[in-house]
């Protein structure tokens, strides 16, 4: 059994709820997957001049901000907690319609009123796959880990050098609020390698040096955004 979650989109960053749960799942990251998003207006309405409400997932709403100004400009925008949600609600409430995907528009039995309204047609969002278990090692490999640093001067730069050292490529750093004692922070990476490589294992015992926390949250095959 598996679950899939977005992680970050290629306009709007992170998605921070994913991050901090991420924190405390006993889950680990075992694969990823990239999807181009296309963001629709879709509503029970025949029309988008019957539209006064947009409900969505707050990443979907700002992808499609500029249309949403453009075109609604006196509709109300509300953020709900999914565009499954938004859509669901769409059905029922006269004067509403959602910002979601054509899918969604077909399983509630919804209009499509306007398609691809998000701001950048090559507006893409990384998904993670969430199991029990990492993935075996593959020879073109990622892997996720979150660690906190030390509070002195110059220690994050200290405690990435361990990947440079080693000649490992990180591919994305986010920082997050611990949620354990306030203006404390954790960081996210990803970087290139599988903790069974000798070279990554080396480069996660100098991490430990600077770090009172490290944790793997996740190893997987790389797949290249571009061929997802």
């Amino acid at each position: 059994e598996h679950g899939v979650v977005p992680v970050e989109n290629s306009m709007e960053g992170a998605v921070t709820h994913t991050l901090d749960e991420l924190m405390n799942s006993p889950l680990k990251v075992c694969g990823e997957v990239y999807l181009p998003v296309s963001q629709n207006l879709i509503s029970a309405e025949t029309s988008p001049e019957k539209v006064d409400l947009v409900l969505s997932h707050p990443m979907a709403l700002a992808q499609a901000a500029s249309w949403l100004r453009r075109e609604l400009p006196g509709a109300r925008l509300e953020e709900v907690e999914s565009t499954a949600e938004a859509a669901r609600r769409s059905v029922f409430q006269p004067g509403v319609a959602a910002v979601g995907s054509a899918l969604a528009a077909e399983a509630h039995g919804l209009n499509v009123l306007a398609r691809n309204i998000q701001e950048a047609r090559t507006n893409t969002t990384r998904f993670i796959v969430l199991g029990r278990s990492w993935a075996a090692r593959t020879g073109k490999d990622k892997t996720s880990v979150v660690f906190s640093v030390k509070d002195r001067p110059g220690v994050l730069k200290d405690a990435l050098s361990a990947f440079a050292v080693q000649g490992i490529n990180l591919t994305r750093i986010e920082s997050r609020p611990s949620r354990k004692r306030a203006w404390t922070y954790v960081f996210f990476a990803d970087f290139t390698g599988h903790p069974d490589e000798e070279k990554v294992g080396r480069a996660l015992e100098a991490l430990e040096e600077h770090c009172p926390y490290v944790s793997l949250i996740g190893a997987y095959p790389e797949v290249p955004p571009e061929v997802s």
